[in-house]
């Protein structure tokens, strides 16, 4: 697939094989306009699913992992739901998806610390930030393993990206730098999401074998619906 097809208004995929350790492998993204389509964060602790399975229960167009957690489920950072604040802010790291309106922000928490507003009704904090003003983060932290992953972004027109890479084949330098390079995909920030058996993107209208599902099941997602 070489160019963006439309899901629904405001909403446009992509999947293409990208080069990574001396293979390729499967990247999905989806690319939102927020003016024309809306985003929920859900965070369920006390019934964690797999990511197919809150597509299935919230019936959206489409659904990815988001941010890390205990064994418990619950959020290692902050998450707000429909305004409703859980956990608490990562300190001198990480990174923070936000939404006041339909204007999102990628902020790097090491920069620019968590400060409570009220204005923001969705938010995610995740970590390790991996692009902050078109360029990719100086030591991102990265002992080498390779895995799948997840990654939310904003590129230059104001856009949002949520998109996975299929196979464990990606250091988190990796990731930056193919995010902080593609011309195709015109990133200025980015932060990375949980990983793994994290990882999992669904997409209304897009044939199951070319998803991925989470292998395991995640109490925090963010889902996208055309108006």
């Amino acid at each position: 697939m070489s160019a963006w097809q439309p899901l629904g208004e405001g909403i446009e995929y992509i999947q293409r094989r990208e080069p990574v350790a001396a293979t390729d492998d499967w990247v999905t993204v989806v690319r939102i306009n927020l003016s024309k389509a809306q985003l929920h964060v859900y965070y369920a602790p006390d019934h964690p699913r797999s990511v197919r399975n809150w597509f299935e229960t919230v019936n959206p167009d489409v659904v990815i992992n988001a941010g890390f957690f205990t064994e418990e489920n619950k959020a290692t950072g902050i998450v707000i739901a429909d305004g409703k604040r859980f956990g608490q802010t990562y300190k001198g790291f990480g990174g923070m998806f936000s939404l006041r309106g339909t204007t999102p922000q990628l902020t790097w928490l090491a920069r620019t610390p968590y400060a409570q507003d009220d204005r923001v009704t969705q938010a995610i904090q995740s970590f390790p930030m991996l692009v902050l003003n078109g360029l990719q983060i100086d030591g991102i932290p990265d002992d080498g393993s390779r895995n799948r992953r997840s990654f939310i972004a904003i590129d230059r027109s104001g856009k949002l990206l949520l998109g996975t890479c299929q196979s464990p084949l990606w250091t988190m330098s990796e990731l930056a730098h193919y995010l902080d390079t593609s011309p195709l995909l015109n990133v200025v920030s980015a932060l990375n999401l949980d990983g793994g058996a994290s990882s999992g993107i669904w997409i209304h209208g897009v044939p199951d074998v070319l998803l991925m599902d989470s292998l395991d099941v995640v109490p925090t997602i963010i889902a996208i619906n055309a108006h």
